[in-house]
């Protein structure tokens, strides 16, 4: 299967962290065509999988990364399922996704980030989590908080321990 990956590494922090890491063990592990979808390309050339290239200058243009640059590269790529690692799948996807969300922190702790970045979550993480065919978290209480926030059924959240 041909598997679309969002990797935006070029922001430092754990989102960052777990989608390099993520990649690196599915390319050893193999069975599976990886088309990486980053900022940072050379981040991934060691593992020998597809990149593509998808600028971001800044933060604040993730709303525009997510929903206007990466679903045009994911529609010239030929991918079957595309995976959000980074808490948010494009409004205009054409393949089934599967989302990766590492907290709540936008809703627990919102004056943490840029209100840019809030104010993307907010509105886009709810519709992401319903819209998955799978959504992974990170840990129980990221799990936990997804149910009960979101009413996500629990068969469709899993955890996966970094």
């Amino acid at each position: 299967m041909r598997i679309g990956i969002g990797a935006l590494v070029g922001i430092t922090g754990g989102p960052a962290t777990y989608a390099r890491e993520l990649v690196s063990a599915l390319a050893v592990l193999g069975g599976h065509e990886y088309v990486v979808f980053t900022d940072c390309p050379e981040q991934f050339a060691h593992c020998g999988v597809e990149t593509r290239h998808v600028p971001l200058r800044h933060t604040a243009e993730q709303v525009t990364w997510d929903h206007i640059h990466l679903p045009r590269q994911i529609a010239t790529t030929g991918v079957a399922l595309y995976h959000g690692t980074k808490n948010v799948l494009p409004w205009r996807l054409r393949v089934p996704g599967v989302v990766t969300v590492h907290d709540l922190a936008p809703y627990h702790r919102p004056e943490t980030f840029a209100w840019p970045q809030r104010w993307h979550f907010r509105l886009t993480v709810p519709s992401s989590v319903q819209r998955a065919a799978r959504v992974l978290a990170d840990s129980e209480h990221a799990r936990g908080d997804l149910i009960a926030q979101f009413g996500v059924p629990s068969a469709r959240v899993v955890t996966v321990l970094p």
